[in-house]
């Protein structure tokens, strides 16, 4: 028997976090982003816009409705639908993650550095 991923998804293993922003609560959210998020253990949520609680709406969002992106809270970019978010956030996340891997390489490099360099 095959698990429903929706159902099977209890915690998220990775910093980002996906806000499908609408104009009303009980609009229709982007399918594709959704089963994106979670396939690739990405939380999502959906919210009605406004830009009085959340900064981002106000100076980021074009039109409605937008898909804003986070990494530890700290918010990223926002996308549109009809411009294909996928392909964008898979390309963002690839992008933090190799400057993270990039980090790490020069961590241990300056370890190396100093261990040999005495």
């Amino acid at each position: 028997m095959i698990e429903n991923p929706i159902i099977a998804q209890k915690e998220f293993n990775n910093d980002f976090h996906v806000v499908y922003v609408m104009k009303e609560i009980d609009d229709s959210i982007d399918t594709n982003t959704h089963k994106f998020c979670i396939i690739e253990n990405i939380e999502f949520s959906s919210r009605p816009f406004s830009s009085f609680f959340y900064i981002e709406d106000s100076e980021n969002i074009q039109r409605l409705p937008a898909i804003h992106l986070y990494y530890k809270n700290s918010y990223l970019d926002t996308y549109y639908p009809i411009e294909d978010p996928v392909s964008s956030i898979k390309t963002e996340i690839k992008n933090i993650k190799h400057k993270e891997e990039l980090q790490k390489l020069k961590k241990k490099t300056k370890w190396w550095k100093r261990l040999f360099m005495k």
